[in-house]
């Protein structure tokens, strides 16, 4: 999914499926890092966000204080995994199925 870059302390970059209603948030890797390790931001997608509410987001003021009240603890969500394939990332449909197995241990664990 194409994600538009934004300024924000939280986030890097939000995109949007219109026609699936998936948005999709990159998050800004807070904490320790290793050096040269090519640490990958936390890159999550959100089910059944409605247009309107993808839009507001957009046009907030503080991006990140919207998404904590709106969408944070509101929709289905998981975590995507990225492979580094061809020298892009891309979401594999092996990280997607384990990206569905790590939700449902999360939540039952």
């Amino acid at each position: 999914m194409k994600r538009t870059e934004i300024e924000s302390s939280n986030i890097i970059s939000i995109g949007y499926d219109a026609k699936t209603q998936v948005l999709e948030i990159e998050f800004i890797k807070h904490g320790k890092a290793d050096a040269g390790q090519g640490v990958q931001s936390p890159v999550y997608q959100y089910f059944k966000v409605p247009q309107a509410l993808y839009d507001s987001l957009m046009a907030s003021e503080s991006k990140g204080r919207f998404f904590h009240r709106h969408i944070r603890n509101d929709f289905e969500t998981f975590k995507v995994l990225l492979s580094k394939l061809k020298g892009s990332l891309e979401l594999t449909e092996a990280d997607r199925i384990a990206s569905k197995y790590e939700k449902k241990e999360a939540s039952h664990g």
